[in-house]
């Protein structure tokens, strides 16, 4: 985590006075006194991704999944960077790069602004029936 992320005060005093969007993850397990740590640890009873747009904070309880930890890139970029671009008047978009090779190797791109939950991930996954079809899928949030 801590070559994926900047942290601690060191990135505090970076910031110093300016905006930014707090958010904290907790695997919802805290090692009582001598207990073993587990491979995956989680709350598996207790699990909560939160955002909060008017207030800019968002809150990931109980899961054990690394891509949760960071929370800047998943929920900030996905849902409260939108509502401040409405807030602010600019656009938040998810931006897509497909590349499509035929089994004749032609190749064809598509490219666009896709909106969340709108099945980019789904096509990314996509596996080709014919034995020398290939896809290849870039994916990035950005503002602009």
């Amino acid at each position: 985590m801590r070559i994926m992320t900047r942290m601690g005060n060191a990135v505090l005093d970076v910031l110093g006075d300016g905006d930014f969007v707090p958010a904290l993850h907790s695997v919802g397990a805290p090692l009582g006194p001598g207990q073993k740590d587990v491979a995956w640890p989680c709350n598996s009873e207790n699990k909560y991704i939160v955002h909060f747009p008017e207030t800019r904070e968002i809150v990931s309880y109980g899961s054990g999944y690394g891509g949760n930890a960071l929370l800047g890139k998943k929920c900030f970029a996905l849902r409260i960077a939108s509502v401040m671009a409405r807030d602010d008047d600019w656009l938040a978009e998810h931006m897509m790069i497909l590349k499509l090779t035929s089994p004749a190797g032609e190749t064809r791109y598509v490219t666009g602004a896709f909106p969340s939950a709108c099945g980019k991930t789904n096509l990314a996954m996509l596996v080709p029936t014919l034995p020398t079809g290939r896809s290849r899928r870039s994916a990035t949030t950005s503002a602009g």
